[in-house]
């Protein structure tokens, strides 16, 4: 999956993270999920996916996630199947997480996530702040997040229907971004896994997801 992301902050706090705070907070996470009987594998995957992220070398203190209720808005040049796909997806997410709830809104203004379905043109349009991202144009999809402090607090995401190979890659390319902005913003190794840093065609959630999204979202 040819994926993009950006993650920015509204403190420039973020910034300034001293190795000794993450390798701390790093080991402080480790021994709650130990204690939870997380395997030592399945604990250095999450860290992997969520503490780390493919255009920044710098290792976060701790992970980000939504801490209020999800309310995606859908707009753009979708087709049922593809808005199908999303109701799928967010039902998904709804049975595994707990102290929050994902839902599809009608008004943009109600939403705290915007997902785009179209081509790159159509995008920048809506989105000018985007345009210097040179890579963008040729993504299968991109997310790029807002956050404070540990709690992302908006998101948008963008499905580029053009460069999809088949259907079922769109399909895969929806899961992944809608997941992925939640807080899992690195890619990894792992190939039966929606967060798989090749191209997969994933349309279900695997055990090693479904553990990945209790762990930041549950545990």
């Amino acid at each position: 999956m040819r994926q993009l992301f950006l993650f920015t902050s509204l403190g420039f706090i973020i910034g300034l993270i001293s190795f000794k705070n993450t390798e701390l907070d790093t080991k402080n996470t480790t021994k709650n999920f130990k204690s939870k009987g997380y395997t030592h594998e399945e604990i250095n995957y999450f860290n992997e996916i969520t503490l780390k992220n493919e255009l920044n070398s710098k290792i976060r203190q701790i992970p980000v996630k939504f801490k209020s209720d999800v309310k995606i808005f859908i707009f753009g040049n979708y087709e049922p199947y593809m808005l199908d796909e999303v109701k799928r997806v967010v039902d998904d997410l709804n049975d595994i997480i707990d102290p929050i709830d994902l839902s599809i809104v009608n008004n943009r203004s109600e939403s705290n996530v915007v997902m785009y379905f179209g081509d790159y043109e159509s995008f920048i349009l809506d989105n000018p702040d985007l345009k210097g991202i040179s890579k963008l144009k040729n993504c299968d999809g991109f997310f790029i997040t807002k956050s404070r402090g540990n709690e992302i607090k908006s998101s948008r995401v963008f499905i580029n229907l053009p460069n999809q190979d088949s259907a079922n890659d769109l399909l895969d390319c929806v899961r992944e971004e809608l997941v992925q902005q939640l807080g899992f913003f690195n890619d990894g190794n792992i190939p039966e896994s929606c967060f798989y840093q090749k191209e997969n065609e994933i349309l279900k959630f695997s055990e090693i997801d479904v553990k990945l999204i209790n762990m930041l979202y549950n545990d």
